[in-house]
């Protein structure tokens, strides 16, 4: 545990009890909007990332006009979620050839 101080600034405090813990969270940009945040509990999988593909990021987009949805493109990062099949199948069905990750329409 770090605690911050005027008089003692390096002050630390070690604890054997802690234990190592994850949190995902996924957001968007588009434009000058920000979307989500939307938190994912525990380790990432293709089925947890299929379920918020499917039924938590249409949600999310509810806000942007048309046009903004005509016009996106989905970018991913190196997780492996990101490049499982079943992530592939929801994304060819809802951003065909408008999504950037390893082994999608561009790379």
């Amino acid at each position: 545990m770090h605690y911050w101080s005027v008089a003692n600034p390096r002050w630390l405090r070690e604890v054997e009890h802690q234990r190592p813990w994850t949190l995902n969270v996924w957001c968007g940009i588009i434009g000058d909007k920000l979307i989500g945040p939307y938190f994912i509990e525990g380790t990432l999988n293709e089925q947890k990332y299929q379920e918020f593909l499917d039924q938590h990021l249409p949600l999310l987009l509810e806000d942007l006009t048309l046009q903004e949805r005509a016009n996106m493109w989905f970018q991913h990062d190196g997780c492996p979620a990101h490049y499982a099949i079943i992530s592939h199948e929801v994304l060819d069905r809802e951003y065909t050839d408008r999504w950037i990750v390893r082994g999608g329409p561009v790379a």
